[in-house]
């Protein structure tokens, strides 16, 4: 009876605490309404938390009060957007700021969904990635004020990808190991090749072969930034000259066969500056970078660098092969699905993989360690301001059943100037 007694008073306790975080958020009737819950919208538009602490705290809160996301009243969704805007967001005349906000705010506020139900799918373990330490976190991010219409048609783009394996060099054959890279001390010696040496984490920046982070803006010249980033980490890791911004306006506007900001083959551009001719990536100091289609022009002077081994290799049948490139060769281009990119703050990708070729990125280094995710370090470029300072983390393909036909798609060596 003693037993029973303290089950029934503990049960009502758990129900008053739970009527209690009920008022304290505003709920009637399941919903946080905008009449009685002002307090608490007060609190979020006066907090010093960062957005994305505000969101996870709030969703966490409603989660175990088997709410979720629909705590998301426009009240909370208009004190986050105006934090938004206080912050910094660059919304312009081309985002509609001339008609007002409001459009914006809306388009925010069904973002602000989006994030919600994956926050909440993460925190309930309805997701691969939910009970994964270091997985990746989504959340609110300079894109929130685009639909996802937008954000495709301005940071993604059509890539045109050979998934056959190619080899483009001047010997006509696949290139020798020895001798490419004049800095591979920095990590293994060259005589110890083998697969039981290669090291658990690679990162090209530590060897300082890797430039800054770019911002491509909003044209979809990925690929030209991919291609332009690999020629330059070569460029600076096989010992010709120093580490270099090349232009990347140069590869967008010149590059035959390509849409420029619609879109372009990683493969065929590589090969391209691997012909005569004269086709050379010049700095991006001679040929500056303006994200937008322009007339090609000619640039003499300075470094300019060309490709004079290209290898183009169809990743996918063996997990191992991209790890073993950029253990071996250096840095990667590769083409990615990118339409969930919108909504990343940090972490590692395990879960949203998608069919569709969409975006080409640089992969810099990976990390095999046991007490993490594995995964591939992903140089970005859409400035430092979005994921990881620039950077982001996917799953290698053992963790995500879906990647290995995204990510592991294309890998080209340049190594060479003029």
């Amino acid at each position: 009876n003693l037993l029973l007694a303290l089950i029934i008073v503990f049960l009502c306790h758990s129900g008053v605490t739970a009527s209690r975080h009920r008022r304290l958020f505003g709920i009637d009737n399941e919903h946080l309404t905008e009449e009685n819950s002002r307090q608490f919208h007060a609190g979020i538009c006066n907090a010093s938390l960062p957005l994305n602490d505000h969101l996870y705290q709030l969703i966490g809160w409603c989660t175990k009060l088997g709410l979720g996301r629909r705590c998301l009243s426009h009240g909370v969704a208009a004190c986050l957007f105006k934090k938004y805007i206080d912050l910094g967001a660059k919304i312009d005349a081309a985002d509609g700021l001339a008609s007002g906000l409001s459009k914006r705010q809306q388009i925010f506020w069904e973002n602000l969904q989006t994030v919600a139900t994956l926050i909440e799918a993460r925190l309930l373990g309805k997701e691969p990635s939910g009970g994964i330490k270091g997985a990746a976190r989504y959340g609110i991010t300079k894109f929130m004020h685009l639909s996802p219409t937008e954000f495709r048609e301005r940071y993604l783009s059509s890539l045109i990808v050979n998934a056959s394996a190619t080899k483009v060099n001047n010997e006509g054959t696949e290139p020798k190991i020895d001798g490419l890279r004049k800095k591979r001390s920095d990590f293994v010696s060259p005589d110890v090749l083998s697969f039981e040496a290669r090291p658990n984490r690679i990162d090209w920046r530590d060897s300082k072969d890797v430039t800054k982070v770019k911002n491509q803006g909003a044209c979809g010249a990925c690929w030209a930034f991919a291609v332009t980033e690999v020629a330059e980490s070569e460029f600076a890791a096989g010992a010709y000259g120093p580490l270099t911004d090349l232009s990347v306006q140069q590869v967008t506007d010149c590059t035959s066969g390509s849409a420029g900001c619609g879109g372009g083959d990683i493969c065929h551009t590589a090969s391209y500056y691997s012909q005569g001719g004269g086709k050379r990536i010049v700095q991006d100091s001679l040929y500056p970078y303006v994200g937008k289609n322009e007339p090609c022009r000619q640039v003499t002077g300075g470094y300019q660098v060309g490709t004079t081994n290209v290898l183009c290799r169809n990743m996918v049948s063996n997990e191992d092969a991209l790890p073993d490139h950029l253990w071996r060769r250096g840095t990667a281009a590769v083409a990615v699905d990118g339409h969930m990119w919108q909504y990343y703050v940090d972490g590692t990708i395990v879960h949203n993989c998608d069919t569709q070729l969409n975006h080409a990125v640089q992969i810099v280094g990976y990390d095999l360690t046991s007490d993490i995710v594995p995964f591939y370090l992903v140089r970005n470029s859409w400035g430092s301001d979005w994921g990881m300072s620039g950077y982001l983390q996917i799953a290698r393909a053992s963790t995500c059943a879906a990647l290995p036909n995204r990510l592991s798609r294309l890998a080209f060596q340049l190594i060479d100037r003029v």
